[in-house]
């Protein structure tokens, strides 16, 4: 039998991961809002946001939280886009594909789509793994199920996290991303029912750890539904008089409230260690070894073979597991118009999620090490004259100062969206220096696809992979 690193030279491996976000779902017309003093002592409760706006809302072809008929087909045309065009498929590659999904029906949903339209992309190809998804809960950090860990429970009601949130907002206050704008626009849209104002800057997330401010909660779900209800074609959509730019901006602004909560804290990098252990493991399986053939922790449909082999893995998760894995390996993205607008697309300070969208990694045998990083994302969830939901696009992704996450200063240590794979072994191990007790979470975590053979290259004390 032919070693590994050997047969490697005319049968190359590529492994791809994708970290995705699910479909565009319906929205439920919920929100958290906190009664209090602002002494971070405050009673959270739930409302309806209906009980705030002054114009309808959606009326939904599905139940709340699942995926629209729309965001289904978004999803479809990724699944091509995928297969035909991301991913350098060579004609004689045999194709491993591995979908790993969270447990939630969007996610489910999402994972069903994509599989199907990727098998029909493949069709007349020699491939493995389009008959069956992995449903999966811990993967996406939710230690609290494991049997026995020492990783610590965390929260966004821990007072050390509120902490974290609270500095981050002093940095990055509301002003700089035009929130009170946004929602006084929404306003004049005839959204509010009463005037809504943010207040002080330094205390958005007060005075309930865990719940957003009110104008805060209001923001995201009017931008949510918004976007949502354009993008499945819901007829009239969320603020019908608002335009496709007013839409966006109220997303960008948005999308700040989610960087508060989902990027750069002790919740966030833990969440972000535990995904990040199975995606570097599904990256470089195989990758460098001198394993015998199909290398160490081969998957189902890994044959001894002849073949060159494209390995596809994809983690359907949600927007916060995308900003987790940022957090965790330093990564950030700047996304092109409609997404971003002017200085408000603040050099990846914030990062844009929306669904359909996610981080790609992709390794080979062919490069020395190398893994090439992007962001894949529709080009325009609002369907016009000019712009369909079957475009997609790879956004570059580039590494930040891991000391200084909040400013979002580019390093170099990546080059055009590339990177070496010890350097992002490196940057897991910058972050549980930074929260020395989450070694264990990065230890402890599960490690799926059948690669637990594969946990000491992914170890923390390892030199190189």
């Amino acid at each position: 039998r032919t070693s590994w690193r050997r047969r490697r030279q005319t049968m190359p491996r590529r492994n791809h991961v994708l970290l995705l976000r699910h479909c565009v779902r319906s929205t439920h017309g919920k929100i958290r809002v906190c009664d209090g003093d602002g002494d971070a002592n405050g009673t959270a409760r739930k409302a309806l946001l209906s009980e705030y706006v002054a114009t309808p809302l959606p009326e939904w072809d599905v139940p709340s939280l699942w995926c629209t008929e729309r965001g289904v087909d978004l999803i479809w045309d990724l699944g091509g886009y995928l297969v035909g065009e991301a991913i350098d498929v060579p004609p004689d590659a045999r194709v491993v594909v591995t979908i790993v999904s969270d447990t939630h029906q969007r996610n489910v949903d999402t994972s069903l789509a994509l599989l199907r339209s990727m098998k029909d992309a493949l069709e007349g190809r020699s491939y493995a793994g389009l008959d069956r998804i992995s449903v999966d809960h811990e993967v996406f950090g939710h230690s609290s199920s494991w049997p026995e860990t020492t990783c610590p429970s965390t929260h966004f009601k821990d007072r050390e996290i509120y902490d974290e949130i609270s500095d981050r907002i002093t940095r990055l206050p509301p002003s700089d991303f035009r929130v009170q704008e946004m929602l006084d626009r929404i306003a004049s849209l005839g959204g509010f029912n009463e005037t809504i104002v943010v207040g002080n800057d330094a205390s958005p997330y007060a005075p309930c750890p865990g719940t957003l401010s009110l104008p805060l909660a209001l923001l995201v779900s009017a931008a949510e539904m918004a976007l949502y209800s354009r993008a499945s074609d819901v007829d009239p959509p969320f603020l019908p008089a608002a335009s496709d730019d007013d839409v966006y901006r109220m997303t960008r602004a948005a999308d700040y409230v989610g960087a508060l909560e989902a990027l750069d804290n002790k919740d966030s990098a833990k969440r972000g260690l535990v995904l990040a252990k199975s995606v570097l493991g599904a990256l470089l399986l195989g990758i460098d070894s001198d394993d015998d053939a199909g290398g160490p922790g081969s998957r189902a449909g890994e044959d001894d073979d002849d073949e060159a082999l494209v390995t596809i893995t994809v983690f359907v998760g949600h927007h916060s597991n995308i900003n987790h894995v940022a957090t965790a390996l330093g990564l950030r993205w700047t996304m092109p118009p409609p997404y971003a607008h002017g200085s408000d697309d603040d050099a990846g300070r914030v990062v844009s999620t929306p669904p359909g969208s996610g981080i790609m990694f992709s390794s080979s045998s062919e490069e020395d090490g190398d893994v090439s990083m992007s962001y894949v994302a529709p080009v325009n969830l609002i369907r016009n004259e000019t712009t369909d939901m079957t475009d997609h696009q790879l956004v570059p992704i580039y590494t930040i100062d891991m000391a200084r996450p909040e400013s979002a200063v580019r390093d170099d240590r990546s080059r055009n969206g590339t990177i070496t794979a010890n350097e992002l072994l490196r940057r897991v191990r910058a972050t549980t220096a930074k929260y020395p007790e989450l070694r264990p979470c990065y230890a402890d975590a599960p490690t799926l696809l059948g690669l637990e053979e594969f946990r000491e290259k992914t170890a923390l004390n390892a030199t190189t992979f």
